[in-house]
């Protein structure tokens, strides 16, 4: 009799064990990021070659220095050659409340249209590992040999919104291309998501 209801307790216990790992897996333990994605193909040709490509902006005041650098600030003056306008459309529309709980990560892949012929870039997953914040992206190359533009620049911004309680303390930012090739398709009109 003591021994049926020994093993029956040590079923218990494992049977516990086994649904508080599951809840804890299900409910935050897990290294993946939650994000929004914002961006596409914007018309500029020219992104400052001192700026990194990819930024982490923790407040408003980090965004409108970051602008200020970059050259996209929204008004009439800016060179064309630096902004765009569904660009600065959309950087326009964060705010103080924004920031007082999420943070943005803008990343701007540049490439030369005789070079790379990129169809687009899309945002796999985020993860964090130690105090990095890992950001995978797929860079989708056309499978064709196309006469393109001598030295034409692109560039593919992306912006991901993200909770301030997803990011913790992070120190940096990793960013890992996977290029990859899919069959040639004509280029649709560019894309934006806003």
């Amino acid at each position: 009799m003591i021994k049926i209801k020994v093993d029956f307790g040590k079923k218990i216990i494992l049977a516990v064990a086994i649904v508080l790992a599951c809840s804890m897996f299900l409910t935050g333990c897990s290294n993946k990021v939650s994000f929004k994605f914002r961006g596409g193909h914007v018309d500029i040709q020219e992104y400052p070659e001192y700026l990194q490509s990819e930024v982490l902006v923790n407040s408003l005041e980090d965004l409108n220095a970051f602008r200020n650098s970059a050259g996209w600030l929204g008004d009439e003056t800016v060179d064309a050659q630096k902004s765009d306008a569904r660009l600065n459309e959309v950087l326009d529309g964060y705010d103080r409340q924004y920031f007082s709980n999420n943070s943005l990560v803008i990343i701007v892949k540049k490439w030369s249209t005789n070079i790379e012929p990129i169809k687009r870039v899309e945002v796999k997953k985020l993860t964090k590992e130690k105090n990095s914040l890992v950001i995978d992206l797929d860079v989708l190359f056309n499978d064709a040999n196309l006469l393109l533009p001598e030295g034409e620049n692109k560039h593919f911004v992306c912006i991901l919104e993200i909770e301030r309680d997803e990011l913790g303390e992070i120190d940096a930012l990793t960013v890992r291309y996977n290029k990859k090739t899919v069959e040639y398709t004509p280029f649709e009109d560019e894309i934006f998501i806003y």
